[in-house]
């Protein structure tokens, strides 16, 4: 079982906030809201993801791709706090609120290796 959001923190409700399809989103995620268990199995891999890339880059503003054309439809950033954990969270509610998933700008000078480690689904994006 994933660790609910945010678990272990001193806080009790954390407002997450982001733009989509031209429109500004925000909800409030209590401290230890579990992953829809349908959702286990994606919570994993994106975490797998997060931790290689965390392991060698600094993360702050993503882009919302819808899941399976790309299309970016959005924007927003996490907290200063956030660790893995909590951004393959945020992955997961963004695929079930509205199917899309989360990319971040990965520096050039950060290789990639696509596949071998979960990356294939981060993607370089221009500034």
């Amino acid at each position: 079982m994933p660790p609910g959001f945010g678990a272990g923190a001193d806080w009790r409700v954390r407002v997450v906030e982001w733009t989509a399809n031209g429109q500004h989103c925000s909800c409030m995620i209590g401290n230890g809201m579990p992953v829809n268990a349908s959702l286990h199995a994606y919570y994993w891999a994106e975490l797998k993801s997060y931790r290689a890339l965390m392991a060698q880059a600094q993360l702050s503003t993503f882009m919302l791709l819808k899941m399976n054309s790309n299309e970016r439809v959005g924007y927003g950033c996490i907290h200063p706090t956030d660790g893995p954990e909590e951004i393959a969270w945020l992955s997961c509610m963004f695929g079930e609120v509205d199917d899309m998933h989360m990319a971040f700008h990965i520096p050039n000078d950060i290789p990639i290796d696509t596949g071998a480690n979960g990356l294939e689904r981060l993607f370089q994006l221009p500034l």
